[in-house]
């Protein structure tokens, strides 16, 4: 029960600060739930699910966490400043560090993917790097 009521006010956090994705993107977030302090302090793991569509490159951003992918179907180019992109195929994972400004583009058949973020608790889901908004 208390998971269930710590989902709901995540849930109801979330929807009541953030922006909109895109609305060709869908982003469902699975869990969003506190590490505890004694293990690591003011950290969150969260999970979502995304879909990406054909020929869609995202804006570039950059998360407060160090953000893991597992690549569902389709491919996705994830271009990372400074490092080499990371080609995102089916039963692969890809790994964005902490902090790296990053952006996704996909191809025809674009791609769906599990995202597995270790984040800053407190800190909003991305910022973007055009005229420093960001997500809540």
């Amino acid at each position: 029960m208390k998971y269930a009521v710590m989902m709901v006010l995540a849930g109801t956090a979330l929807a009541g600060c953030a922006t909109e994705p895109p609305s060709h993107m869908k982003l469902d977030n699975l869990l969003q739930q506190a590490l505890v302090d004694e293990f690591i302090a003011d950290r969150e793991v969260v999970v979502s699910y995304v879909e990406l569509p054909p020929n869609t490159t995202m804006d570039w951003h950059w998360h407060p966490g160090e953000e893991f992918q597992y690549y569902l179907d389709g491919k996705v180019e994830i271009a990372i400043e400074g490092r080499p992109s990371i080609i995102g195929v089916p039963g692969e994972v890809g790994h964005v560090p902490f902090r790296a400004k990053h952006t996704a583009i996909t191809g025809p058949e674009g791609a769906r993917l599990v995202v597995f973020r270790v984040h800053t608790a407190g800190e909003p889901v991305r910022y973007l790097l055009e005229g420093g908004h960001h997500d809540h």
